[in-house]
């Protein structure tokens, strides 16, 4: 039997049952993937928002496209390990909400190297973080999603404060993996290939609103862009709480 996980009891466990507006949702019986998404990014061989939100996407410095999760060219982004990305400009803090769903699939041709999969960034300075994921030098090969204290955005990354949920297994190179994000008032929740994996309660409850911090996907900022070595797919972000049958349901395009 699927054990259920309900904010009540990660509070419990983390010891951090201030964050009372925190909320897993288990199952919902009807399924709208395109519900409150305001971002969708499907990499058929563009960076367009597909979502009718036009937040598009820039490739830069040679971001190509390759075989996806069914082997179909021209389906995924694909990045060098040197210095592609993706940007998408956010002057108004769209990708900055206090309750959020990323989801996507990732293939990592080295998962022994830091890497940045996805952040919130200042570009010519490492200010203004909001948040990312990716592989550090410190926890390779898991998975790091780190969600930054929302203080001064003027302030530098190497000063700030920070929390991350580590993923509880290694990511292996060479595989597809389905990896879903859930940030709901400082409770961090991620998913690995639909399945629950591991989660957090930060202690803040908002994120860091920086007018000059832009989403990078595969990238970070410009003296450390830690482009991934693979290939990124079915990029999407929600403003709400996606449900745990919902997560599957996502998933199950590479399970």
């Amino acid at each position: 039997m699927k054990k259920m996980l309900t904010a009540a009891s990660i509070c419990l466990f983390m010891m951090a049952c201030e964050k009372t507006e925190t909320e897993t949702i288990t199952r919902t019986e009807t399924l709208n993937l395109d519900s409150s998404l305001i971002a969708y990014y499907p990499f058929n061989g563009n960076a367009n928002d597909t979502s009718g939100n036009n937040q598009h996407g820039v490739l830069l410095n040679g971001t190509t496209f390759g075989t996806n999760a069914q082997n179909l060219s021209n389906k995924a982004a694909d990045f060098d390990g040197i210095d592609d990305y993706i940007r998408i400009t956010d002057q108004s803090s769209y990708f900055a909400r206090d309750k959020m769903t990323f989801t996507f699939q990732v293939y990592l041709r080295n998962t022994n190297v830091r890497s940045s999969l996805f952040s919130k960034t200042g570009w010519n300075t490492p200010s203004g973080v909001v948040y990312g994921i990716g592989i550090s030098q410190n926890n390779a090969p898991w998975l790091e999603w780190t969600v930054a204290d929302p203080i001064d955005c003027s302030t530098n990354w190497i000063y700030n404060t920070h929390s991350f949920t580590l993923s509880t297994f290694p990511i292996q190179s060479n595989r597809w993996y389905h990896v879903a994000l859930v940030y709901n008032y400082g409770l961090e929740i991620m998913y690995i290939n639909g399945q629950y994996n591991n989660a957090r309660v930060s202690n803040y409850s908002s994120l860091k609103r920086c007018s000059g911090s832009d989403l990078k996907i595969g990238g970070w900022w410009k003296d450390d862009i830690v482009s991934i070595q693979g290939k990124m797919d079915e990029f999407r972000v929600y403003d709400r709480v996606l449900a745990e049958n919902e997560i599957v349901e996502l998933a199950s395009e590479i399970n």
